[in-house]
């Protein structure tokens, strides 16, 4: 978890997952202010049906958790 200034003001604060805005982070649009006492891991399942009409979807879906996760 992390905790992240306002882009508006710097006086106000939100507790967001630290993967779902690493990026900002890495470019400085937010400021990690406290990382906790102990990480998290975050587990994901990811299930499908073998035969489906969006199989192109769901493996762009994969693609992606993989490149990202």
């Amino acid at each position: 978890m992390l905790v992240g200034g306002s882009e508006i003001d710097d006086t106000a604060f939100t507790i967001v997952p630290y993967f779902l805005c690493q990026q900002e982070i890495d470019n400085g649009l937010i400021k990690l202010l406290w990382k906790g006492n102990k990480p998290l891991e975050i587990t994901l399942y990811f299930a499908a049906r073998k035969k489906t009409i969006y199989q192109e979807e769901i493996t762009l879906i994969k693609k992606i958790f993989i490149e990202v996760m």
